[in-house]
């Protein structure tokens, strides 16, 4: 039967891999959702039984973390032969089956010369990377990525489910079952009698538990950006979901940018949501470092009661606190709208040009090379190589620190860790790695503190 492979390493990515699968099957039906361990039976042989689900299957995900490979060198477990995740991978690359590589935990794209070589063309494949502050939006993406390699049939879930539940099973001819097919029609009877009675009476008060709205829906957050002591929060979306019958969930997605040199916290203990006076906190962890200087991106989410009609969003920051009020009567069907995204001109990757010395406190900072690549499907890569004359009398640090990127506009802190200590009146020189969603400007910004040099970059040439 047609479906979805999950392929995973238990001891890098278990828990990514199962929360992906709950996912799909809500998405999909849950029986096309194939991933080991509620898939084999006990005592069955997993070689056997991965070989027949992957030549039944449609797409294979491939669940990579940081530790996916499983070591370096001739040691690392992907290069074992009887590596079970090798040979899931494997098995599908022989199959032409596609295969998507989906990046979790913050991991990155092994290289070809890091892979066996019946696993090489995995290098090549476009990646899907999960992250935890978009879950839902990278999901989605995968979600309408596969549907167009399922059958229709797969997306029908839920109406023939619920027909099926309150139906019962077609009779087999005996009496018994008549009976019970008999009592299933007259309590379903029963139930649409009782919802028709709720229909035509809607004065009555105590039915009524909350605005009529469809969720998902969208509600407008004003003003839409706030300062904060140090730090500026910018609302990119706001929603209300359904968790359940009794329960919504109001969910946000902020942009926090540090406006000191100092890293700072985007996590849920600056926000509270006022119900009535009472203050709610957020139901997940967020919790982000912002370097210095830089933005990065979360999503909180409340929970309310469905006849919640208006509530206020408290931000709190070094001691400082604003409020915004959200009218949920507001609200409208659907999801909000992300944001629209040119990808970057030209073939990738490619060099970019940058000319000339950067002066800054003393110290002269030359970049060698620009390299811009796509880091996965809708990410990209820019490494830059970078020597540090330092013309001072004592030694200057050649580190992360001095360098921003503005992504159209938002300022992105490098990723690479580059850390070094150049003596007086000496060179060092090192690689800066920025890994940001696709833009159509970049600006990078070089020197210490908050007074930077912009230096722009030409992503057309």
């Amino acid at each position: 039967m047609p479906g979805i492979f999950i392929s995973y390493r238990r001891d890098d990515s278990a828990g990514f891999a199962g929360r992906l699968a709950d996912a799909l099957g809500d998405a999909f039906r849950p029986d096309l959702i194939f991933i080991d361990v509620t898939a084999i039976a006990p005592g069955i042989d997993f070689r056997k039984a991965i070989e027949q689900h992957v030549s039944a299957c449609n797409a294979l995900l491939v669940v990579i973390g940081t530790s996916w490979i499983g070591g370096s060198g001739a040691q690392a477990r992907l290069q074992d032969t009887n590596d079970l995740v090798r040979l899931e991978v494997a098995a599908a690359l022989r199959r032409n089956i596609t295969v998507i590589p989906v990046l979790v935990d913050g991991a990155s794209m092994p290289a070809a010369q890091d892979l066996p070589a019946d696993l090489e063309a995995l290098a090549w494949r476009n990646a899907v990377e999960l992250r935890h502050a978009r879950w839902d939006a990278d999901v989605q993406m995968l979600v309408d990525a596969l549907r167009k390699l399922l059958p229709e049939s797969a997306a029908a879930v839920r109406a023939s489910d619920a027909a099926t539940a309150v139906s019962g099973p077609a009779s087999a001819g005996h009496a018994g079952n008549g009976r019970r097919s008999r009592w299933r029609f007259i309590w379903a009877a029963a139930g649409v009698a009782v919802l028709a009675l709720a229909l035509l009476r809607p004065w009555r008060a105590e039915r009524v538990v909350g605005p009529e709205v469809e969720y998902p829906a969208t509600i407008s957050v004003a003003p839409p950006e706030v300062s904060v002591s140090t730090a500026r929060y910018r609302w990119l979306s706001a929603r209300v979901e359904r968790v359940n019958a009794e329960q919504l969930a109001l969910v946000f997605a902020v942009r926090m940018t540090n406006l000191k040199e100092a890293p700072d916290n985007l996590w849920s203990e600056s926000f509270r949501l006022l119900v009535d006076g009472l203050p709610v906190s957020p139901r997940n962890a967020l919790n982000e470092v912002v370097d210095g200087f830089s933005a990065k991106e979360g999503e909180l989410s409340f929970p309310i009661e469905p006849r919640t009609t208006s509530a206020v969003l408290q931000v709190t920051h070094d001691g400082q606190s604003t409020r915004m009020p959200i009218d949920l009567k507001a609200a409208v069907p659907g999801l909000p709208k992300g944001p629209v995204r040119s990808r970057a001109a030209g073939p990738l990757p490619r060099t970019l040009a940058i000319g000339g010395d950067v002066h800054a406190d003393g110290v002269r900072y030359r970049i060698l090379s620009a390299r811009l690549a796509r880091h996965n499907v809708e990410q990209l890569a820019l490494t830059l190589s970078v020597r540090m004359i330092n013309e001072r009398g004592a030694p200057a640090n050649l580190h992360d620190a001095s360098f921003r990127l503005l992504v159209d506009d938002v300022p992105r802190a490098p990723v690479g860790g580059l850390n070094e200590l150049v003596d007086a009146r000496s060179a060092g020189q090192g690689e800066v790695l920025f890994v940001f969603d696709d833009a159509e400007r970049l600006v990078l910004l070089v020197g210490d503190g908050q007074d930077k040099t912009r230096v722009p970059l030409d992503l057309i040439r």
